[in-house]
């Protein structure tokens, strides 16, 4: 099967007052063609902030998305967030 989707070694923290707020850590995971993928987890978990990353709308504070073989920097064409 063809990758269409690489998420590689993700993480994401704010800085809050005096330390920062791990809010994903290394998450990492392919999406090959005609699979069907679901983010679950509790609220607050970071679920949208992962959504929201892989669709280029937030920078990753470590780690890369690869979206059909480029490096997501910004919003993809050809990919939509409900």
């Amino acid at each position: 099967m063809k990758k269409i989707l690489e998420v590689n070694n993700v993480g994401l923290s704010y800085s809050m007052g005096k330390g920062n707020f791990e809010v994903i850590d290394k998450v990492s995971f392919n999406v090959y063609e005609n699979e069907f993928l679901t983010i679950v987890g509790p609220s607050g978990c970071g679920k949208s902030s992962l959504i929201r990353i892989i669709s280029g709308l937030l920078e990753p504070t470590r780690g890369e998305v690869v979206y059909r073989r480029r490096k997501v920097n910004g919003p993809q064409m050809g990919m939509s967030m409900v």
